[in-house]
């Protein structure tokens, strides 16, 4: 049997592959770093099934700090960096598309920018469907 701790191995990967020295801060699995307040990578799922074909449910969270801007000349970080947020889930979308381990297989199910509460970030959460198709096995 597979575990969701290979599953998001995989995934990790590939997306450490093409982010890392590219964010601000770091990638990755499960949670992030306490009261980070830098760009960071968070993958982690939700359980996965115990068929034949194992399937989970993969986050790949891309945290973005708001901006600062001056809005009717007074200073204002409570909205999100959109650019950043667009490129950055561009980015991880394409990588996730681009992996092809036999036995895997995956796709992006949906994505949103939502604020992340108390913090002066916004965030764009990624989910992903990943199967294990038992393919690779003898």
């Amino acid at each position: 049997m597979k575990t969701t701790n290979e599953a998001i191995d995989v995934v990790w990967k590939q997306v450490n592959a093409c982010l890392s020295g590219n964010i601000g801060g770091g990638i990755y699995k499960i949670a992030r770093p306490f009261d980070s307040k830098l760009e960071d990578v968070v993958i982690n799922t939700l359980p996965i099934t115990g068929e034949s074909i194992q399937s989970c449910v993969l986050y790949i969270n891309c945290f973005v700090p708001n901006p600062i801007l001056k809005i009717k000349g007074k200073s204002d970080n409570s909205l999100p960096d959109y650019a950043r947020l667009k490129s950055l889930t561009a980015s991880i979308i394409s990588q996730v598309d681009l992996i092809a381990l036999p036995g895997t297989f995956q796709f992006v199910e949906n994505q949103a920018i939502l604020k992340n509460e108390g913090v002066q970030e916004h965030f764009s959460s990624i989910r992903i469907q990943f199967m294990f198709t038992g393919d690779d096995e003898s």
